[in-house]
């Protein structure tokens, strides 16, 4: 009896049988492996972030520590300047209103000073947002692919 293939060849590329379909445990395991790389990715993404705000607020503070300081030590020199000088340029007021008057000067220059700090250390953004923004954008194309 003659069998109709011979055994002997090589199967043709139209007979091979197509390549076996992955299976479930493989998916889920390249599912969690490509989890754990994006996770990986924003992790390094938010901790550049953070040390980027980080660097920007610590410049501003030091600024305006450096502002406060001199601020301090330079009212402290015009008060004691002002208390002198105003006697000298109404001798009609009595000593306790040149140091009211150099005070409240020194308090208002003070004030103006601290109000400028604050607004540019809230300039300062310590929200993650690339990160945000791309963890976002996985976690769609994450349930996108479950689908």
């Amino acid at each position: 009896m003659s069998s109709l293939i011979d055994r002997s060849e090589p199967l043709s590329a139209a007979t091979e049988p197509p390549p076996p379909l992955p299976t479930t445990n493989k998916l889920l395991s390249d599912i969690t492996d490509d989890a754990g790389t994006l996770l990986t990715q924003h992790w390094t993404l938010f901790k550049a972030e953070m040390r980027e705000g980080l660097s920007q607020a610590k410049w501003c503070l030091m600024a305006a520590l450096m502002g406060f300081a001199s601020v301090c030590l330079g009212g402290l020199a015009i008060m004691l300047g002002l208390v002198y000088l105003i006697p000298y340029l109404f001798p009609t007021l009595p000593g306790w209103a040149s140091w009211l008057i150099a005070g409240g000067v020194l308090f208002i220059l003070g004030g103006l000073t601290i109000a400028l700090s604050i607004r540019f250390v809230l300039r300062v953004s310590l929200v993650p947002t690339r990160t945000l923004r791309t963890l976002s954008e996985s976690w769609q194309w994450l349930v996108t692919r479950q689908k």
